[in-house]
């Protein structure tokens, strides 16, 4: 397999070929799977000489597949090519395998592909319909003995399956590849005997080229690596739909194992949105990555807000054969109050907060990690009335409902393994909240890891020096401790 996720410069050499370059001045931006390059201009390409991959030119069978993204094709242009092999440009015939968007007509955004023997079309499928500007797609052609077909998005086109060309044209890119042209990006019309440069305006990532035919299953596990899956509605209560984000790693393969991030804000405010700072590093190291939402007080009191934690982990770990993860891997990290409830989530039995979605599938969880998070709520509220009133509905730190949200109360040597993050000098959440469940867990003989972050305060934030350990070093950590619970994407 020949893979290229594009992490080079302009004029760099591309992994796998010799004298695979990237030309003219495109842009280096992130795509659903890893760094993508953005063509803004006619000179800009990448460019491949079949001689450099021998085995490239002798596949009978096999498969493209890449991820794209293109902008409005101007009125004056005929197509965007985004795959183009076999250009000659000194004979006047030419031999060209071409995946393009529009065809002859300004307007038409559908994708082709176009096969071109001594200028005559032996061969022309399109998806059917156009494609949005602005938007990445993944597409794959899968070429068999049989014929070959497309697959938009994981999706198969139906109906635009057709055999290439004769019998003596089932090489795949055998028959079309010339020494002097296989480009990726390329503004180039894709017939005519002086080819005119177009302007080209798009992005390219994880191209990928196999040397057998891929099954639709292996296609769809190729989609579903680079596409996240929004807006996700995982329960809906009281008139409103609780949603997540779920992200996909640009390494390994589907079953992944699952972190599961609780965003913090005092359980009053905050959303999924914040999770950036985890993710990407996460996703980096072969974890899927859920962001979720849940209810917020003052409009709704505790335990709402934990119930929103009990129903991902069962919404997961009942779709997990659709959605590509673990059953059995999934993790829970929080920060300040979503740490509190990702700690909660993992000391709490189930019978502590009875709900009714998925309730034959289980929410327990396999690590628990917990930034600067509560842990004992009588303690840390015994003098905050507002918040008291406004988040538990509580009047004292006497009501029984402050001890059950406290996963001080629910421990027990069953529970998954944690690890704390603080900060020495937090203001808001003293470093004694996590170090009192710290030593709980520890006598419980439950596995269990801390890292005090010196001269940091809430959020981590600088404090009276420079924090240490840094950021990266908390975030290897993070990913050590997961890697060594959970295990990596296989």
């Amino acid at each position: 397999m020949l893979h290229w996720t594009f992490d080079a410069l302009a004029g760099t050499v591309l992994p796998g070929s010799p004298s695979g370059t990237v030309e003219g001045g495109p842009a280096l931006v992130s795509g659903p799977v890893g760094q993508a390059l953005f063509f803004h201009g006619v000179d800009d390409r990448i460019l491949l000489s079949p001689g450099d991959i021998p085995h490239l030119a002798g596949l009978k069978t096999g498969t493209i597949a890449f991820w794209f993204r293109f902008e409005d094709v101007l009125n004056r242009q005929a197509i965007l090519p985004l795959v183009y092999l076999g250009m000659d440009e000194v004979r006047e015939r030419h031999n060209l395998f071409v995946i393009e968007i529009g065809h002859r007509m300004p307007g038409n955004r559908k994708l082709y592909v176009t096969w071109i023997r001594d200028d005559r079309v032996e061969l022309c499928f399109d998806s059917g319909f156009n494609l949005q500007p602005g938007r990445w797609y993944h597409f794959a052609l899968v070429v068999s003995e049989a014929g070959n077909t497309g697959y938009l998005d994981g999706q198969e086109l139906s109906g635009r399956h057709y055999n290439f060309g004769d019998a003596g044209m089932r090489r795949f890119l055998a028959d079309v590849l010339s020494p002097e042209l296989f480009a990726l990006g390329y503004g180039k019309t894709a017939r005519g005997k002086s080819p005119r440069f177009l302007y080209f305006t798009g992005a390219m990532d994880d191209f990928r080229l196999y040397s057998r035919p891929l099954s639709s299953e292996e296609v769809a596990a190729l989609y579903r690596q680079g596409a996240p899956r929004l807006d996700l509605a995982y329960r809906e209560v009281d008139g409103v739909q609780l949603k997540l984000d779920l992200f996909y790693p640009s390494i390994g393969a589907p079953p992944y194992p699952v972190v599961v991030f609780i965003h913090g804000g005092g359980w009053v405010k905050g959303s999924k949105e914040g999770a950036r700072r985890f993710r990407d590093p996460l996703l980096k190291r072969g974890f899927a990555f859920a962001a979720i939402d849940y209810r917020l007080a003052p409009r709704w009191k505790f335990p709402a807000m934990i119930e929103g934690a009990i129903c991902v982990v069962r919404f997961l770990r009942a779709n997990s054969g659709e959605l590509g993860i673990d059953p059995d891997r999934i993790a829970v990290l929080g920060t300040s109050a979503g740490g509190h409830l990702a700690a909660l989530l993992g000391t709490a039995p189930e019978r502590a907060f009875p709900v009714d979605c998925y309730p034959e599938v289980s929410a327990r969880v396999q690590a628990v990690v917990s930034f600067y998070g509560p842990t004992d709520i009588p303690r840390l509220l015994a003098d905050k009335e507002a918040a008291l009133e406004g988040v538990f509905g509580a009047t004292s730190a006497d009501d029984p409902l402050l001890a059950s949200a406290s996963p001080i109360t629910w421990v027990s040597p069953d529970d998954p393994p944690f690890l704390f993050v603080h900060g020495s000098e937090d203001p808001v959440v003293p470093l004694e909240q996590s170090r009192l469940l710290y030593e709980e867990l520890l006598e419980a003989g439950v596995p269990t890891r801390f890292i005090e972050v010196e001269h940091a305060g809430h959020g981590l934030a600088p404090s009276g020096g420079l924090p240490s350990p840094g950021w990266e070093e908390v975030l290897a950590a993070v990913a050590s401790f997961l890697g060594s619970t959970l295990g990596r994407g296989s």
